[in-house]
């Protein structure tokens, strides 16, 4: 088994003020566009249609280190075929 860390933080916009919700958003958002791009044959919730952006109009993951089958940068919704 192999496990595989990534990191969402933005001092400005995550913190306990809003009880880490616009963290918990950032997080599953970024879930949602690797599943999609990634392995929707492996998961069965949420790969049917694209992931919904809003707020934001363009997502962009880096990705540093070891990735595996991750490229260098995704960006959603450019990256979509």
């Amino acid at each position: 088994m192999q496990v595989y860390l990534g990191r969402i933080y933005e001092p400005k916009l995550h913190s306990k003020k809003n009880n880490w919700q616009a963290w918990e958003r950032d997080v599953g958002l970024a879930e949602n566009i690797l599943i999609y791009k990634y392995s929707p044959n492996f998961n069965s919730t949420g790969i049917s249609d694209e992931p919904s952006l809003p707020p934001f109009e363009k997502v962009k993951l880096i990705h540093r280190s070891k990735r595996y089958r991750l490229e260098p940068e995704d960006t959603a919704p450019d990256d979509y075929q």
